[in-house]
């Protein structure tokens, strides 16, 4: 049997989950995708004894989460605090479910990758020219890339 050596990094979202698969040993991601939560469960299922260890980037973990300004209405900044409150809790759903097939796991605050300013997200450029990779990425893909890239 293959000695466990993926990293799995997830970026939770309440529709799709950016997920990126590093290999350790090869030092190359596997694949960089975006997941539904079942989609999720059984991948992680299906792949356990090749996974080494789970990062979940974890938004509840901020000191603060406003995400609002002054200028928006109050029925937006409801609507901003329902999603966020939606995202958080599909993260402590993941950490459940990993936990549960008996993956190692650590959550992280989303401060980003500390050997790189945060500036994969918004440009897919600046990621590739990062990481090398050469594949379409979304912002939630690239952070869950940046999770695990070169550890």
């Amino acid at each position: 049997m293959t000695a466990a050596s993926w990293l799995i990094g997830i970026d939770p979202d309440t529709v799709k989950n950016g997920v990126a698969i590093w290999d350790t040993k090869a030092k190359s991601f596997v694949k960089i995708t975006s997941l539904s939560l079942f989609d999720i469960i059984e991948f992680l299922s299906e792949n356990r004894t090749l996974i080494k260890k789970v990062i979940i980037e974890g938004g509840w973990l901020n000191k603060s989460n406003w995400h609002t300004h002054k200028t928006q209405s109050v029925k937006t900044q409801i609507e901003i605090g329902r999603r966020t409150g939606m995202n958080h809790q599909r993260g402590l759903d993941i950490s459940e479910l990993v936990e549960g097939l008996s993956i190692s796991f650590d959550i992280v605050p989303p401060m980003g990758n500390a050997k790189f300013p945060n500036t994969w997200k918004k440009s897919a450029r600046n990621f590739k020219a990062i990481t090398g990779y050469a594949g379409v990425t979304n912002p939630e893909e690239r952070d869950a890339a940046m999770l695990v890239f070169g550890k």
